[in-house]
């Protein structure tokens, strides 16, 4: 009897933990929603050389990113950082790759509209033109383009 009380509480304890968890992650992203398209970096420590690039072609236009309001969370096996450089969570780190699918030996980029959604996904560095490509074409980036006041 008390062993089958211990299992209750230890699986309520997971459960507990686990949506506290991925709301933590949720909670992340949803600060950016309809401020801010999010570039999700997903990559392995013994991939590094590939987020190594990506931020190096990141850096290429500073520009052109805040142009498109884009912000970069950097995804690592277990360490993250989030776009104004404070430390993830493992636990949040974990959520965010179960919740777009990524492996943890996979190197991923995944850009976010402002709306939250996917909007392009790729397991190898993302170039610039291809990623102000996909946002320029977005029916909310072109309403910014037409109303921006110069």
């Amino acid at each position: 009897m008390v062993e089958r009380q211990f299992f209750y509480i230890l699986l309520f304890w997971i459960m507990l933990s686990s949506h506290l968890s991925v709301a933590q992650a949720q909670k992340e992203l949803e600060k950016y929603t309809w401020k801010s398209r999010v570039l999700l970096v997903f990559c392995p420590p013994e991939k590094k050389w590939l987020s190594d690039q990506q931020m190096s072609a990141l850096a290429q236009d500073l520009p052109g990113i805040a142009d498109r309001t884009i912000v970069v969370f950097k995804l690592a096996a277990d360490q993250g950082t989030s776009p104004d450089n404070r430390q993830l969570t493992a636990a949040t780190v974990e959520n965010l790759r179960r919740t777009f699918r990524i492996a943890s030996d996979d190197f991923g980029v995944i850009l976010l509209g402002k709306d939250g959604g996917e909007k392009y996904r790729k397991s190898a560095p993302v170039t610039l033109a291809e990623l102000f490509g996909v946002i320029d074409a977005m029916p909310m980036r072109q309403s910014e383009m037409k109303n921006r006041k110069f």
